[in-house]
């Protein structure tokens, strides 16, 4: 978190005088009779907000041989700087180990189950794959995926419930360790030509890794970085509750 962040971040007071510099200059005593606050402390986020850099003092003269005003304004985060801010994001999130998004629940039928089977435990738990176990050995020894279900059973006009699961499934598994990053797994799908891979710790299965994993991670920390960046913004509209505290209230007559 850079300067500006933590010094903006960890007080109400300091994100609406931040907000308030943003739309035009002020001192001091004008802050203190916006928020109906004392000057004296008005002073001490004045200066937290100084020091870190997100505001600047200027010296404002009122007429010609009137009194010199100190005022403040808001600093704009230049645009390069926010560009190389979500290219380190960007760069980092494809660096992190796929156990920070590894969906580690796994579900396995045994290669002497049916089609049907099958099908019926990928339905009843929302999934697009389903592993095969030897049964002797207690080892994953396949993979059946919505893709062989279309393309081996229903393009094939076979019945559910009179084929092995053996007969359809794709072997071997392509597997990939815990501790390789995000950017590793997406170069072995597309080398692989498939959609997801095994997830091992040492030799023993930790769960499954698509792209769809990937993608909504993505999407979502994307999503929820934007928001806390919009809402800490000067540019971002104050809510009602904010707002409330410091404008003046009208008379209900």
């Amino acid at each position: 978190m850079s300067e500006i962040e933590d010094a903006t971040s960890t007080s109400k007071t300091r994100r609406l005088i931040l907000h308030l510099l943003s739309t035009q200059a002020m001192s001091v005593k004008e802050l203190a009779k916006k928020l109906s606050m004392e000057p004296i402390a008005i002073r001490h986020h004045i200066r937290v907000l100084k020091n870190s850099g997100a505001i600047e003092e200027w010296e404002h003269k009122r007429g010609k041989v009137g009194r010199p005003v100190i005022k403040y304004r808001a600093v704009q985060v230049p645009a390069n700087q926010t560009i190389a801010s979500e290219a380190h994001w960007f760069y980092s999130f494809f660096q992190r180990p796929l156990s920070t998004v590894v969906r580690r629940r796994l579900f396995t039928v045994g290669k002497e189950a049916t089609i049907l089977d099958a099908a019926e435990i990928m339905r009843d738990n929302g999934i697009g794959s389903i592993l095969i176990m030897d049964d002797a050995t207690k080892e994953v020894v396949g993979i059946v995926t919505e893709k062989d279900l279309v393309n081996k059973v229903v393009a094939r006009n076979l019945l559910p419930l009179d084929v092995k699961v053996e007969r359809i499934m794709t072997s071997p598994v392509i597997t990939i360790q815990e501790t390789a990053e995000i950017a590793e797994a997406l170069e072995s799908m597309a080398k692989y030509r498939i959609r997801r891979l095994l997830v091992l710790r040492d030799k023993e299965p930790l769960g499954l890794i698509t792209q769809e994993n990937i993608i909504d991670a993505f999407v979502l920390e994307g999503g929820i970085r934007a928001f806390k960046e919009r809402s800490m913004s000067p540019r971002t509209k104050l809510s009602q509750v904010e707002q409330s505290s410091f404008m003046p209230e009208t008379s209900k007559e």
